[in-house]
């Protein structure tokens, strides 16, 4: 039997919640006391959600959709051609610029 997406959405907050808290004290840094993995996790899903939602964050996301149709249609097997992943960082280096992490994603 399938769960819902709400169940799975609450597992993976739970389970990552428990990931996050181990993570951390292993590294010497636990969460503060009275802060758990798990309203810690819920807590950064609902401020990336308050972002996601800002013309800024939805501008970024319709250039983002428009690179990845662009360099999936320059390929001859798309999404799934092996050079797929190296040109589209590429393609988002130039498009935003690339950090000192590689990453481009202050952009």
């Amino acid at each position: 039997m399938q769960r819902d997406p709400e169940q799975k959405l609450e597992q993976f907050v739970r389970e990552t919640g428990k990931e996050l808290e181990a993570a951390m004290r292993d590294a010497g840094t636990p969460l503060p006391a009275g802060l758990t993995g798990e309203t810690f996790v819920r807590g950064a899903l609902e401020d990336m959600e308050q972002m996601a939602r800002t013309p800024k964050a939805q501008a970024m996301s319709a250039r983002i959709g428009n690179i990845f149709k662009r360099v999936a249609a320059e390929l001859p097997g798309g999404v799934q051609d092996p050079a797929f992943e190296e040109r589209m960082r590429a393609a988002m280096n130039e498009e935003f610029g690339k950090d000192e992490d590689g990453t481009g994603a202050s952009a």
